[in-house]
């Protein structure tokens, strides 16, 4: 279905639109998408007027029956120029130099995001920049008390190089399980648990890292983070997102090298090696028919294929750590070498 895209541009600069923009365009995204875009030059009533004109374009779609989405990029710059023409009008200032009524600012143009009894939607994705990563600032602490949560991004995480850069204490969500299927409900238990013993333990290794315990909650947050760095403009279907998040909890994954956790995941899509052999062929036939086994984790719980998953997951496990981990620095390297020596391997499909 088509799903219209409205992104407004609040006070940036004319070169990071111009990339944000082909981009889009690189992704065969503009067919969809709107672009408002108002420069850090445009004086600041222009700059105060985008985000409304972004919205009712969006109204419009939501009440011609599409769902569509509003990203306002960003509400601080929005904040800054209705200060500004605050002060020009001579109002009262407040707390930072903002009017009194910059809360209603944004609350009555996110609040305009709706789900429609009968009819389309309109989903609001505000942004905004804080300074020196202080989450209480004003105009931050104003957007997040009016959102059902927030994706809290940080430099530290960026410059060591964990991509996207977000702060799973500080980012929460509202809205939680209930906007999931119940497959991600039941496995996102099991990651939070697996994480908040890595946060637990991650400074007492530095003090003991003989402990065998300790170690093993670390290797496993470890690897967590090293899954959740992904490459620039990749997705994960929910297929794999729910199978590759069910490993990581397993103790038949701990022998995997947090380095070798992306290698494993590509492999373990890539079909029918000699591991496969050994198990029940219905299992098989459920994970390489990605279609099937998707339809499968939205409908029901994953309880259904939990023990066929789990013995596929601790069957290829012993099969990497074997014969792959140690050999082959990526994916690409383990085909070629076993295109070369075993003449019956047979790739299937990538998820």
């Amino acid at each position: 279905m088509f799903h219209p895209c409205i992104y407004v541009s609040i006070g940036t600069k004319r070169s990071e639109i111009v990339r944000l923009r082909r981009v889009l365009v690189n992704n065969s995204a503009m067919h969809y998408t709107s672009i408002i875009f108002t420069g850090a030059d445009d004086i600041a009533s222009v700059q105060y007027l985008a985000p409304f004109a972004g919205c009712t374009m969006g109204e419009w779609f939501m009440h011609y029956g599409y769902n569509a989405i509003v990203v306002y990029d960003d509400l601080s710059q929005h904040a800054v120029a209705y200060r500004q023409i605050a002060l020009l009008l001579r109002r009262p200032p407040g707390r930072e130099a903002y009017p009194g009524d910059v809360f209603f600012l944004h609350s009555r143009l996110l609040e305009r995001a709706a789900q429609l009894s009968k009819g389309g939607s309109l989903t609001a994705l505000p942004i905004i920049q804080t300074q020196g990563g202080d989450l209480t600032g004003y105009i931050s602490t104003n957007v997040i008390s009016i959102t059902d949560g927030q994706i809290f991004l940080v430099t530290s995480l960026m410059n060591k190089g964990i991509r996207p850069a977000v702060d799973l204490s500080l980012s929460v969500s509202r809205v939680g399980s209930a906007a999931q299927y119940s497959a991600m409900t039941f496995v996102s238990k099991r990651v939070k648990a697996v994480y908040t013993m890595y946060r637990i333990y991650s400074g007492i290794a530095k003090l003991s890292g003989d402990d065998p315990e300790v170690m093993l909650h670390v290797r496993r947050g470890e690897r967590l983070v090293a899954f959740f760095t992904q490459k620039k403009y990749e997705t994960f279907s929910f297929f794999k997102q729910v199978v590759c998040l069910f490993a990581l909890t397993l103790a038949a994954t701990d022998g995997v090298l947090p380095s070798k956790v992306n290698i494993f995941f590509q492999l373990l899509a890539l079909g029918q090696f000699s591991y496969l052999r050994e198990i029940e062929k219905r299992t098989v036939t459920f994970f390489l028919d990605n279609r099937i086994l998707e339809s499968l984790l939205i409908i029901f719980s994953f309880e259904l294929i939990q023990k066929d998953i789990t013995t596929l997951i601790t069957s290829f496990s012993a099969f990497f750590k074997d014969e792959i981990q140690h050999d082959c620095a990526d994916a690409a390297d383990y085909v070629l070498l076993e295109i070369l020596e075993r003449k019956d391997l047979f790739i299937a499909s990538m998820w």
